[in-house]
């Protein structure tokens, strides 16, 4: 019995420490902005349907899809904002065999990117908002 209680004593102690570790943001019940993910907002004034892409470096991930006339939000995953943080977007529409990039945007953590698509996509704009305010 004495041999139990001494050999959960350090795994006991580890639990507490470890706990201790763990965020929580208590004041606004979410995740703090260093800690939500980073989003595209794309609002699509194209008359095709396009796919969207994050590009770093050579390494591309698509984000999805967003039809004519709509506006959809993808989450960036956060491998693709690791380290640097600076990444390009692609529009690919679909039939069509031009794709339009953006320069690099530096996007970090819990920001949120918004891009317009235009009817011709070398219009396109985009903004860079930093938490979730609106």
């Amino acid at each position: 019995m004495n041999k139990m209680i001494r050999g959960g004593l350090p795994v006991a102690a580890a639990v507490m420490l470890l706990s201790g570790c763990a965020h929580v943001d208590r004041t606004s019940g979410t995740d703090s902005p260093s800690q939500a993910p980073a989003t595209v907002e794309v609002s699509n004034h194209n008359w095709a349907t396009i796919n969207v892409y994050a590009v770093r470096s050579s390494m591309r991930s698509r984000l999805g899809t967003v039809e004519s006339n709509e506006t959809r939000t993808f989450r960036v995953p956060d491998t693709m904002i690791a380290g640097a943080g600076s990444i390009r977007l692609m529009a690919s529409p679909i039939g069509s065999t031009r794709t339009h990039m953006t320069d690099e945007i530096l996007v970090r953590p819990g920001e949120r990117i918004e891009w317009n698509l235009e009817n011709w996509l070398p219009m396109s704009s985009y903004a860079v908002y930093s938490g979730r305010v609106r």
